[in-house]
């Protein structure tokens, strides 16, 4: 029988476990995720699930399950972790622009370039995020660097078509290493101001 553990305390599980994860998953997110609440990760069996792993194991059937855990928490704690989180991803990401660089300077678009590009669509990603969860709809410093952001991927992505490395390469030391260096210095304090207003 698996166990099912909300914020640490045991619950009965909210579907038959003749069901599948899937079913279980849309269920809890429906239950879960409010106004006041949202669901900040599920771990099945000791291993948290991506978004990725979450659809691929969709058809898993409940029996062949030993335990689902989910956290439940505010938007705002969501967001606050998120935020904190995004300030700390981008000195992981600072590493990945030289590795490319070099990539794109020898005349090849390796992992490097693959990795970084992915870190910078996940920062955005959960920037977007963070302020979908605080509800910032007004303007903020991060509103420009959001559309740079988008801007200098869009003309990466233009130059790779055109297998143009040099120019891809000049993009990434100037414009988009500029770019992450707003979030973190002008972008994210915004959002952090924002959430605390």
């Amino acid at each position: 029988m698996s166990s099912f553990i909300v914020n640490g305390s045991a619950h009965p599980m909210p579907v038959s476990e003749s069901e599948n994860l899937g079913t279980l998953i849309r269920k809890v997110r429906n239950q879960f995720n409010t106004a006041t609440s949202v669901i900040s990760w599920i771990d099945l069996d000791g291993t948290m699930l991506t978004e990725v792993e979450e659809k691929s194991l969709e058809q898993l059937p409940l029996k062949e399950v030993q335990s689902i855990e989910i956290h439940v928490c505010s938007p705002r704690e969501l967001a606050e972790d998120t935020l904190q989180t995004a300030l700390s991803f981008t000195d992981d990401l600072l590493p990945l622009f030289d590795q490319a660089l070099i990539e794109l300077r020898s005349g090849q678009a390796g992992a490097s370039l693959s990795q970084l590009l992915d870190g910078i669509s996940i920062f955005t990603e959960a920037v977007l995020r963070v302020r979908q969860l605080l509800g910032i709809k007004e303007k903020s410093p991060a509103d420009a660097i959001e559309s740079g952001t988008a801007t200098v991927l869009s003309a990466i992505l233009a130059h790779y078509k055109k297998r143009e490395f040099l120019e891809m390469a000049a993009l990434i030391d100037e414009d988009l290493r500029k770019n992450l260096f707003s979030w973190r210095d002008i972008g994210i304090p915004a959002l952090i101001a924002s959430r605390d207003s």
